[in-house]
C-alpha cells in the first residue's frame, strides 16, 4: 500500500511539473509574438520609406564621375603621342612635326571622305549625327533658298554662304533684312575667310605661332624718344 501510495505520488508530481512547463512555454511564447507585433509596429509607423526628389542629371555626369576617380600621370607624355618610349619625341621640333603629321592623316582622311561620299553609305552612329556627314557641294545648278542660306550662315561656312547669296541673287530671291545683316555679320567676323575647324588644333597654334612671327619681323613700331620726336623700331 505504501508503495502504491509512493508510486501515485511521483506520477503526480511528474505530471503536475509537466503542465508547469507546458503553461510556462506557452506564455513565453505568446509574449514574444506580442513583442515582435508592437516591434513591427513600431518599426512601420518610425521608419517611413520617403521617395527623394529626383536629381537632374546629364548624359556624360557618369563619365565625369569616373574621370574624378583618375588622377593624371604628370610623369607621362601627352596622350596625342603614342605610348611607347620609341616613339615619344623628345624635343619640341620632333613634337610639332609628330602632331601635326597625325592632324594631317586625319585631315586627309577627311578629304578621301569628302571627296568620294558615295564609298561610305554606313551610318556611323544612330541616331545620325550631321557632322559626320559629308559636306554638301553647290554650284551653279543648285537649287538653293533663304533658309539653305540661313543654314549655311549658321555654320559658319563662309565661302559656302558667299556662293549661295550668289546664286539668290542671280535668280532674282529676295531676301530679308535678318538674312542679309546675319550674311554682313559672318563676312566681317571671319573676313570672308573659311574658318579654321575647331578639331584641328595643332594647325591652328601653328597657324597662330607663325602669324606671332611675322608681324614681329615685318612691322616697324613708333616710339616716341627723349626729345619728343617719332623713332621707328624693329
Amino acid at each position: 500500500m505504501n508503495s502504491f501510495k509512493k508510486v501515485a505520488s511521483t506520477r503526480y508530481s511528474y505530471f503536475m511539473r509537466k503542465l508547469f512547463f507546458e503553461v510556462r512555454r506557452q506564455q513565453l511564447r505568446n509574449a514574444r509574438q506580442v513583442s515582435t507585433s508592437e516591434t513591427v509596429q513600431e518599426t512601420s509607423n518610425t521608419n517611413v520609406i520617403k521617395i527623394p526628389k529626383r536629381i537632374e542629371r546629364g548624359p556624360t555626369d557618369i563619365l565625369k564621375a569616373l574621370s574624378s576617380t583618375v588622377k593624371r600621370d604628370y610623369t607621362a607624355p601627352h596622350y596625342k603621342y603614342h605610348d611607347d618610349p620609341f616613339l615619344i619625341p623628345t624635343s619640341n621640333i620632333a613634337k610639332r612635326m609628330f602632331a601635326l603629321s597625325q592632324e594631317s592623316g586625319r585631315k586627309a582622311a577627311q578629304w578621301v571622305r569628302q571627296e568620294h561620299a558615295d564609298l561610305f553609305q554606313h551610318r556611323v552612329a544612330d541616331p545620325p549625327i550631321e557632322v559626320y556627314f559629308p559636306r554638301a557641294v553647290y554650284d551653279e545648278k543648285s537649287e538653293v533658298d533663304e533658309t539653305v542660306l540661313q543654314k549655311v550662315i549658321a555654320q559658319h561656312r563662309v565661302s559656302d554662304s558667299i556662293t549661295i547669296y550668289g546664286l539668290l541673287e542671280q535668280n532674282g530671291v529676295e531676301l530679308s533684312r535678318a538674312t542679309k545683316q546675319s550674311l554682313l555679320e559672318l563676312l566681317c567676323y571671319y573676313n570672308s575667310q573659311d574658318p579654321l575647324e575647331e578639331e584641328w588644333i595643332e594647325e591652328r597654334w601653328f597657324r597662330q605661332g607663325n602669324r606671332s612671327r611675322e608681324k614681329k619681323k615685318n612691322v616697324w613700331n613708333v616710339v616716341p624718344s627723349r626729345g619728343g620726336e617719332m623713332v621707328q623700331t624693329r
